[in-house]
């Protein structure tokens, strides 16, 4: 984890500055004044923002960060303004023009500020990488205390992993005996359960005798009324067959009786149409 991530971390567990829910007020956040306070008159490069968290003891390592950039950032420029406001110009030397000379002045504090400027901004970001190196380098320290404490817990998992193991085998072993026990027991017990059926086998031969009897008995007797009922049904058919054919006889009569009276009626329509038309002539004459 780099110095960015655990200042946000540091950031968010930051105690407000307002009251809490109870109503007691919060720790006040770390202000300018009491860093500048703290570092004095000390060199700002002894400076860290964790050092300054252990020496306030609240606020946040971003805040701490910030501060002491804002104070580096203010010397720097105490510093660049010293530099400008240095001694004067040497005397003029007799070979060179007065103008000449304070432009060459000017432009070299210039490149100087310039490159005290580039300096400092390098010297900075150096620190900055150190810092995020340090920092790194105390996740990884942490990481390694984590791995050999996990290391050290499955080392004891292990361990009782094995102890239960054995524990299981002695159980296992207990169980095999108590299986070998039963298969015996039970092995005893088929013998004495096949030496009982073969002496009640040996003891119902005379009984299957009787039963072999007494079913020939009975199968004689079911196919005797079988037959008889083979009988019965022979008769009921034919009784059936008869009735169906007097029934079909009397049909063909019916049928018979009614072409008959079918031809009576149109022998009596064609009876009726000869007295119509006689009728009708008869009429005619009368009226001629």
């Amino acid at each position: 984890m780099n110095e960015d991530a655990q200042d946000k971390d540091s950031d968010q567990t930051m105690p407000l500055p307002e009251t809490s829910s109870t109503g007691a007020p919060r720790a006040p956040f770390v202000t300018l004044e009491r860093v500048r306070e703290v570092v004095g008159e000390s060199d700002l490069d002894e400076w860290s923002s964790q050092k300054l968290l252990d020496a306030i003891g609240s606020g946040s390592k971003r805040t701490h960060q910030k501060h002491l950039e804002t104070l580096r950032d203010e010397r720097l420029k105490t510093m660049m303004l010293q530099f400008s406001a240095a001694d004067t110009a040497p005397p003029m030397p007799k070979d060179l023009a007065e103008t000449y000379w304070r432009q060459a002045w000017t432009m070299v504090n210039a490149k100087s500020a310039t490159y005290m400027v580039q300096i400092c901004g390098e010297r900075d970001a150096l620190k900055h990488q150190l810092a995020s190196a340090r920092s790194d380098v105390e996740s990884y320290i942490n990481s390694g205390e984590v791995a050999d404490e996990r290391l050290h817990q499955a080392t004891q998992d292990a361990a009782a992993s094995a102890q239960l193991a054995a524990a299981e085998s002695e159980e296992a072993k207990a169980a095999k005996a108590a299986l070998e026990a039963l298969q015996l027991e039970m092995k005893a017990q088929q013998e004495r359960s096949q030496a009982t059926l073969e002496a009640m086998q040996a003891s119902s031969a005379a009984e299957c005798s009787a039963l072999k009897l007494e079913l020939a008995h009975v199968r004689q007797h079911g196919e005797e009324q079988l037959e008889l009922a083979k009988q019965n049904a022979q008769l009921r058919l034919q009784g059936l067959e008869d009735a169906v054919d007097r029934q079909a006889q009397r049909e063909v009569d019916v049928r018979q009786q009614l072409a008959s009276a079918e031809k009576r009626a149109d022998d009596n329509a064609k009876r009726v149409i000869e007295l119509t038309d006689k009728l009708g002539m008869l009429v005619a004459g009368q009226k001629s």
